[in-house]
């Protein structure tokens, strides 16, 4: 089971989305199933558009598992050998004409 909720704001050309998810533990497994631990996603992404006249420049910031916490969905065939990406950011720009 998981829990969680989104804010988003938008002011002009800003927009910005915060997400706040609640992975809990799994304990009621199957044959060959290993139980997992709860975990707790929180991201926040940002964008700026810069518009011109008949183009656009988005300037963007994403930063995912900002409490780098160890997460390992229980659904995925890979959990045990490989955990989810921990604290990560990306910060880029996209130029559509």
């Amino acid at each position: 089971m998981k829990y969680g909720f989104n804010l988003s704001y938008t002011f002009d050309e800003l927009t910005a989305n915060f997400s706040w998810i609640k992975h809990n533990k799994q304990e009621k497994i199957g044959i060959n199933e290993l139980p997992t631990e709860d975990f707790t996603m929180l991201n926040l992404e940002m964008n700026y558009r810069v518009p011109f006249e008949e183009d656009d420049l988005l300037l963007f910031f994403k930063g995912n598992n900002l409490l780098d916490e160890e997460a390992r969905d229980h659904s995925s065939l890979l959990k045990d050998l490989a955990p989810r990406t921990g604290r990560n950011f990306l910060l880029g720009a996209r130029y559509s004409f």
